[in-house]
Parts: structure tokens; sequence; C-alpha cells
């Protein structure tokens, strides 16, 4: 009797252990969603071959219009799905997402040199952006703490057109997906058995996209190019419901 009174309780005991771990938050699977705000900064480097048609201080022009910066700001909001496992305190787990954002980031440059002067216009935009992530974690009551990074992956598109008063550079358009790498960190909070909320930063670099054109109206061939490096910082919040 008694020990079917002790057997009786362990199964108790088991089945409120289990019943508690299934409701522990941060382990499992989960779906949410994000809004936040995006910084981007787009940096372009011109090219110019040296084959003889230009003197130096014309070559300097080009150059130095196609070289430089611009930035842009937005708002973005995406999708997330993710898979943590648990262990004590430590937080280890995966999670991908896709985030729809409006970069548009413009640049017009002017370079002269000796009385030449070349003109140069850049742009280059996406309107989605995607990670694929690891999270490491460390749990302290109902809040999560996190570092993140992995791969960054986007769709970027970029125009160029660069001119002068008697050379002109046919503009040139190139589209390509880009995968970088990606890396931040954030805050979760569960508020509930199922539901989380998070604040988060991500630093995103795409790397270069880059283009050439050969230029018009010149005896001797001479070829421009320009790269476009792209990064963005993005701060969010989200929830998430754990299953």
């Amino acid at each position: 009797m008694k020990l079917g009174l002790v057997s009786v309780a362990l199964a108790a005991g088991i089945g409120l252990c289990s019943a508690a771990s299934a409701q522990e938050p941060f382990g499992g699977t989960y779906i949410g969603a994000t809004v936040g705000f995006n910084a981007s900064t787009a940096t372009f480097s011109p090219s110019l071959t040296n084959n003889g048609q230009f003197a130096d201080y014309v070559r300097s022009s080009f150059l130095n219009a196609g070289t430089g910066s611009a930035s842009a700001a937005g708002l973005n909001g995406g999708v997330q799905i993710g898979y943590n496992m648990r262990s004590g305190t430590f937080v280890t787990g995966v999670e991908g997402d896709l985030t729809a954002l409006k970069l548009n980031i413009s640049r017009s440059g002017t370079g002269t040199d000796n009385g030449a002067i070349t003109f140069a216009d850049d742009h280059v935009s996406s309107n989605w952006l995607g990670t694929l992530r690891g999270r490491f974690g460390y749990v302290t009551g109902p809040m999560m703490l996190y570092a993140t990074g992995g791969l960054a992956f986007a769709n970027l598109h970029f125009d160029h057109r660069s001119y002068n008063t008697n050379i002109i550079n046919g503009p040139f358009s190139v589209s390509s997906m880009k995968v970088g790498f990606t890396l931040g960190g954030g805050a979760e909070y569960a508020f509930d058995k199922n539901w989380t909320f998070k604040a988060e930063y991500l630093y995103v670099d795409l790397g270069k996209l880059g283009g050439s054109v050969g230029l018009s109206g010149i005896a001797i061939p001479e070829t421009y190019g320009s790269d476009a490096h792209v990064r963005s910082h993005l701060g969010r919040i989200g929830l998430n419901y754990q299953f």
C-alpha cells in the first residue's frame, strides 16, 4: 500500500515537472513578427582604365566625382521563425527572418581638376532583407539576454551615371542577390507562458555590388566602373509565440 502511494506520488511529481518544463519559456519552436527602423549607408568606389586616352587631371575628375558615400533611413517590418534549446539558464537556437524595408540610397557628386569637370549619380535600392542566424542567450527570471549572428541576404539594385562636357559614361544598371553577414543582440521578455516580447539590434554588411561601362565619344577605349558597398543598422521590436 505504501509502495503504491509512493508510486502515485512520484508519477504525479514527474507529470508536474513535465508540464512545467513544457511551459518553460525560451525552449522549443516559435513564430513571430517585428517592426522597426533601419539606417543604411552605401560607399561608392569608382575605377577607370588607363589606356592613354585621358590626361591625369581628367582621370582625377572622373574618380573624384564617383567617390563618396550616402545614407538613408526608413521603417521595416517582418516575420520570423525559430527554435530554441534551453539547458538551465543557457539557450542556444536558430532563427530565420524575412523583413520588408525601403532601402533607397542616392548620391550625386562633382569632380574637378585643372578645369576638367565630371558629374556622377549613384542609386542603390532594395525592398527586402533576410537573415539566418544563431542565437546564444542567458536567462535570468523571465528575461533572456542574447547575442546573435549569421548570414544576411538581399536583392540589391545599383544604377550609375557619370558624364562631363565632352565624354559620356553611358549609364549602367546591375542587380544581384548579395549574401553577407549580420551581428547583433537583444533582450526577450516572457510575459506569458507562450508569449514573449523582444527588442533587437542587428548590424548587416551585404558586401559590394559593382558594374562597368565603356566610355563613348573618345578615340581610345576606356572603361569606367563603380562598386557600392552596402551596410545597414536595424533596430526592431517584436512578439514571439512559443508552441
